[in-house]
């Protein structure tokens, strides 16, 4: 009798890690589309109401309180780029707690494919869609954003390409402004760009950038409670692309400095 009730439970046991290969296997397939950019024409509502409820756990976790002046503005009618810095991975879900439609969300390729595509499978289905980081290899997802913008979506970018848990606003690359202007000479409309200042508040110092970002991500996820600030939101004015330099450098560095001067406003 023993032994068949060890048959049964091997039996069982194995049907459920072959289910679970096949959806792995399913979700990397799926990974690997959103990785050659090919989205749908729409987000998961089940994905982004998912993310929501985790998002929701981690600001708990590691903010305990989230306030944000300006929250209008970033739920104003029609498409707009809204801009921030970037100096935490919860950042995207700032936005995904205080925007009512959906977002779409420029992310870079490596959290795409993370873990074989199968993390570039939950946040694509959730409107992030993937940019190589590399230099000069980000004009694929430029165009992307430049559509999005054209039927009306908005759409969140972090110039600085990467996040810097030590709080330090790094130099902006030069492609928000651009994507801002083109989508409005192809539109015939004009984007309003918004930005947006994020203060996590006693983040970790410059020596956390002598480990790799994934094992960044671990220690302050790990040693939260040594961190743990409100955080402070603080959405700008709407600019537009015709108010900076033609210059693309010059520009980048004019955007820099119109969220950084957010931070006096906290």
């Amino acid at each position: 009798m023993l032994l068949l009730v060890a048959c049964a439970c091997w039996l069982k046991i194995a049907f459920l890690c072959e289910w679970l290969c096949r959806k792995l296997a399913a979700l990397s397939v799926e990974g690997r589309k959103y990785c050659e950019r090919k989205l749908p024409s729409r987000t998961d509502a089940v994905a982004i109401r998912g993310w929501q409820s985790l998002s929701r756990a981690l600001m708990r976790m590691h903010c305990g309180k989230m306030t944000v002046k300006g929250r209008d503005m970033l739920n104003a009618e029609g498409p707009k780029l809204i801009v921030a810095n970037h100096c935490h991975y919860l950042d995207p879900a700032v936005f995904l707690l205080n925007i009512k439609n959906p977002v779409w969300y420029m992310a870079s390729h490596l959290v795409f494919k993370f873990g074989h595509n199968i993390v570039g499978a939950f946040i694509g289905r959730a409107g992030a869609f993937p940019v190589d980081t590399g230099e000069g290899r980000g004009a694929a997802a430029f165009r992307q954003c430049v559509r999005l913008l054209c039927a009306g979506e908005t759409a969140v970018i972090f110039p600085e390409g990467n996040a810097f848990f030590d709080s330090q606003t790094e130099p902006f690359r030069s492609g928000a402004v651009q994507i801002a202007r083109l989508a409005e000479k192809v539109s015939g409309k004009k984007i309003p760009i918004v930005p947006v200042f994020l203060d996590y508040q006693g983040h970790p110092g410059g020596w956390i950038r002598k480990f790799p970002f994934a094992i960044q991500c671990f220690m302050v996820m790990c040693t939260f409670p040594l961190w743990r600030r409100p955080l402070k939101v603080t959405v700008g004015t709407p600019l537009f692309a015709s108010e900076f330099a033609e210059c693309r450098d010059l520009a980048a560095v004019q955007l820099r400095n119109c969220v950084v001067q957010l931070a006096q406003a906290n």
